[in-house]
């Protein structure tokens, strides 16, 4: 069972005015971490109509008490709820550097899920998954980190778990439609109207948001010219990807909709609603991925075949690791290992997981482990360090230092595997080693053939590989320092 390491509250709008794509979004992202953190929604929106899909993820939704200010908010979620030590992430655009800096206090950790760039950001995290946007367009604190482009795409998990394969098309045309969760100016509407004059399509599907106004004039619309339309409200993921399965072509906005569209695969054409969807729009025709709704009808077979093959390469479903990792490295810590870790380490040590992968597969003897745990602690020559990630151990790595190379020993616990912590523990030891002033000219590692998280991990980092001659079965990485 994983075992959840801290909170993450999301704080995010949405109306019918501004939409729900804030919302929708933010919580693309808590679904991706919620295995090992826990999830609070806070928001001064009334989003009864998600309040189930919320709370399907989040372990609360908060709907926060109007306040004078910005300022005066972010203090009152900093006292109510932060305190010391959490992480918040903030997706809209009125949160100002002012707020950032006050819910940064007491060292929390920020993230900010944006697509306009418009204000200095001082946040420890940037999301922006348009693929045209750069680290250069943001004005930023020194410590920022960036996420940006499709491999951090905000898509929620039946679309991440899709492969990415060429969808076949068939001659029976139906047509997806969706403006997002409010669609204020009616854009649904307008769309069908205008593809009246293209084509006869055998189905809509037309999906409607919680927010959206405009259902009585749609519905008459629909029954004064017959129309083929079934109307869908506030679908599920799941009921999302069959609705865009049964359609070869859609028509959305480019934003988190058409990105989820593109992961099924289809022809999609954008119609931009909005200032903030501008550089989701570049990045969508200049890659062949999409085309804009005013070429519908002129469009080539070719450029059609073109984007069908182009849209399985930008979403590999990959997004929550890369988030995971991005995220725990804000929370991790590595401590120079005392005398009460003693009983820990042996834990770890002694695990069948780990004596699998060691030289000694054989059990440990507490006695023989405390002998040496001492004899290790007392040796100059040995830099031991222990992981924890929020407070929680979660593993060790140790250098032992003969003729200026160190030998590398790591291991993580079981329940912390799989989330990158194996790449980030060699990656902030060594950095550790370096800091002490250790003459050193090369750093080893010895791994099992068997062995392929670590032989992963060892090589992201740059060490290089070959056959080890002292030892059996296995592989050395070394780098030189």
């Amino acid at each position: 069972m994983t075992q959840k390491v801290n909170k993450i509250y999301f704080r995010a709008d949405g109306d019918k005015n501004i939409g729900l794509g804030h919302v929708i979004r933010s919580l693309a992202l808590a679904e991706m971490l919620r295995e090992h953190y826990e999830c609070h929604f806070l928001t001064t929106s009334n989003l009864h109509f998600l309040k189930d899909q919320i709370l399907d993820i989040c372990q609360s939704l908060t709907e926060l008490p109007n306040q004078e200010s910005h300022e005066k908010e972010a203090i009152y979620i900093q006292e109510k709820y932060l305190g010391t030590g959490a992480i918040i992430v903030l997706d809209g655009y009125h949160f100002t550097t002012n707020y950032q800096q006050i819910l940064r206090s007491n060292n929390n950790t920020l993230i900010a899920i944006d697509d306009i760039h418009h204000i200095h950001f001082i946040a420890d995290i940037i999301i922006n998954h348009s693929g045209v946007v750069k680290e250069a367009d943001y004005r930023v604190a020194p410590y920022t980190q960036f996420c940006l482009g499709t491999q951090y795409a905000l898509l929620r998990k039946p679309f991440r778990e899709l492969k990415p394969t060429i969808r076949s098309i068939s001659e029976q045309k139906n047509v997806f439609l969706c403006f997002g969760g409010a669609d204020p100016q009616n854009h649904t509407l307008s769309t069908i109207k205008q593809l009246q004059n293209h084509s006869t399509f055998n189905q809509y599907f037309v999906v409607l948001g919680g927010a959206y106004a405009h259902r009585p004039t749609l519905e008459a619309y629909i029954v004064s010219n017959k129309l083929p339309v079934q109307l869908l409200t506030n679908l599920n993921a799941k009921e999302m990807v069959a609705y865009m399965k049964k359609a070869q072509i859609a028509i959305t906005p480019p934003s988190s909709i058409s990105y989820e569209y593109l992961s099924v695969g289809g022809y999609l054409y954008l119609v931009q609603i909005a200032d903030n969807q501008k550089s989701i729009k570049q990045f969508l025709i200049e890659k062949q991925l999409a085309f804009d709704f005013n070429d519908f009808g002129k469009t080539s077979t070719k450029a059609l075949t073109t984007a069908l093959k182009n849209q399985q390469l930008y979403f590999d479903g990959r997004q929550a690791k890369r988030f995971l990792k991005i995220i725990h490295a804000t929370q991790v810590q590595l401590n120079t290992v005392a005398a009460k870790d003693c009983q820990q380490i042996y834990d770890w040590a002694n695990h069948p997981s780990v004596r699998q992968q060691s030289f000694n597969t054989s059990p440990i003897p507490f006695e023989s482990h405390q002998k040496w745990f001492e004899s290790k602690l007392k040796d100059a020559n040995c830099h031991f360090y222990i992981g924890r990630l929020n407070d929680i151990p979660f593993g060790t790595i140790r250098f032992d230092i003969k003729n200026n190379k160190a030998t590398i020993s790591y291991s993580i616990a079981e329940q912390f595997r799989g989330q990158g912590l194996g790449t980030l523990l060699l990656k902030l030891g060594k950095k550790k080693l370096v800091e002490t002033g250790t003459p050193l000219n090369e750093i080893i590692g010895f791994v099992k053939k068997e062995n392929k998280a670590s032989q992963f991990a060892f090589l992201k980092l740059g060490y290089q590989q070959t056959i080890a001659q002292s030892i059996e079965n296995s592989y050395k990485f070394f780098l030189e320092v």
